[in-house]
């Protein structure tokens, strides 16, 4: 899919010294960037999921029990986020 964005002068020309670099097209370049991007901004989100969980958990530092059912009830969660993303695109192209 074409786009159009307006880039300030200066990160269009260090850009552009990165992709010839790398050897690779301004497309593949913003492409690649992107889904960086997007990425980290999925992993930062799962973070802030888990500090959360781990929050709560404070309270029950003694409770083994407790906090292994919580472990596996937030890795369950984590996988069903993760294929709902698959469902539908991080980022649309």
């Amino acid at each position: 899919m074409k786009v159009a964005v307006s880039i300030p002068d200066k990160i269009f020309k260090d850009l552009e010294l990165l992709a010839e670099q790398d050897q690779l097209s301004r497309s593949a370049l913003y492409t690649r960037a992107l889904e960086e991007y997007a990425q980290r901004r999925h992993s930062a989100q799962i973070t802030a999921q888990l500090n959360a969980v781990y929050d709560t958990l404070e309270d029950h530092e003694d409770d083994l029990a407790f906090v292994t059912q919580a472990a596996r009830l937030t890795f369950k969660r984590l996988e069903q986020l993760e294929y709902s993303d698959r469902l539908g695109p991080v980022v649309k192209r």
